[in-house]
């Protein structure tokens, strides 16, 4: 076990945070994919039988990860680069997998293949990807704004000119309305 650090409970905050918003977006892109899957006014029953399948998944991945680094922990892959001179040999290990790390190396190249997968996926409606990003620009741009004191002196000097606008406006109208003549 590692010994105890300062910002070890901070980092296990921010590993769990970030956790569970990848889950909530994992789970929200596959329930609008499931809505758009499902067969017209049969989506509840289509939804509970994905639900129940990802449940499955769930509950035997862990066990399944367990007997893959269980059998991978009497193996070690390792690629050593040596420099062979008159003053001897320097060695660099380049590469060393051993138990766990063949585990993730796994759940990342599958991890790869899978948003090669859903990248694939083409939906109706779909608009380009120019689009999108600006629009999202657009947006985070507006409220950004809130975020700045520059945002807040723009609405502060707006105000007055604005209403300085719509009062001098509407005395022209007033003076107008009074210089008519009455016929």
């Amino acid at each position: 076990m590692p010994d105890k650090y300062v910002l070890t409970l901070p980092l296990l905050v921010v590993i769990y945070a970030v956790m569970g918003i990848s889950t909530a977006g994992i789970n929200l892109a596959s329930g609008n994919i499931g809505f758009k899957l499902a067969p017209q006014g049969r989506a509840t029953s289509f939804l509970t039988a994905s639900n129940f399948v990802n449940s499955l998944a769930a509950s035997f991945a862990p066990i399944l990860g367990g007997k893959f680094v269980d059998v991978f922990t009497r193996y070690e892959l390792s690629w050593t680069m040596q420099w062979k001179g008159p003053a001897g040999i320097v060695s660099f290990d380049t590469v060393n997998l051993q138990s766990w790390d063949f585990f993730f190396l796994f759940a990342f190249v599958l991890g790869l293949y899978s948003m090669h997968r859903l990248s694939l996926v083409k939906e109706e409606g779909e608009v380009g990807e120019k689009i999108v990003s600006s629009a999202f620009i657009a947006e985070t741009r507006k409220e950004l704004r809130n975020f700045t004191t520059i945002g807040g002196l723009r609405q502060m000097v707006n105000f007055p000119y604005t209403a300085f606008r719509y009062v001098r406006s509407h005395a022209k109208r007033l003076v107008l309305r009074r210089s008519k003549p009455k016929t």
